[in-house]
């Protein structure tokens, strides 16, 4: 069964990055969790393989948004994910030019088939150019998120 609100939550966060801004969010996140008591890994996408996927109550899945999309690193993942019984629940997070992006919906989509279930909205974490940095503000904003998932 996954997290009750209660006690001590392990959380794994899976991202993707091109220019360093997804990792360096997944890295604040992790900070925001253990803050909060929880235990949190990071890793990125290219370490780990679907079929061996650590167990943690809380899954979170970042990528940044290529054309409005996760990448292709991302959405093969999410996608190897379907097809096995994890009982947990997951998050999402991007980043992003700005809050027009369906890089959350297009990975909720991949998710809907497999047995995790949603813990929270994603969260769109704005970069201020191509290349980052990420915009001021970004650290409040995954603090709130880092809340809504340990509630």
């Amino acid at each position: 069964m996954g997290y009750t609100g209660q006690g001590k939550m392990d959380v794994h966060i899976i991202y993707d990055s091109k220019y360093g801004n997804g990792k360096t969010a997944a890295e604040y996140l992790q900070q925001a969790l253990k803050t909060r008591g929880h235990t949190a890994s990071v890793q990125s996408v290219r370490q780990v393989k679907p079929s061996k996927l650590p167990g943690a109550d809380l899954y979170v899945f970042a990528s940044p948004t290529h054309f409005g999309r996760p990448t292709r690193r991302m959405k093969t993942f999410l996608k190897k994910l379907t097809g096995q019984q994890i009982d947990a629940r997951y998050a999402l997070m991007t980043t992003c030019l700005d809050q027009s992006t369906q890089a959350l919906d297009k990975m909720d989509e991949l998710l809907a088939s497999s047995s995790m279930t949603r813990a929270a909205d994603g969260l769109k974490v704005i970069v201020e150019g191509m290349k980052g940095p990420l915009k001021n503000g970004y650290r409040q904003d995954i603090e709130r998120f880092a809340e809504t998932l340990t509630g």
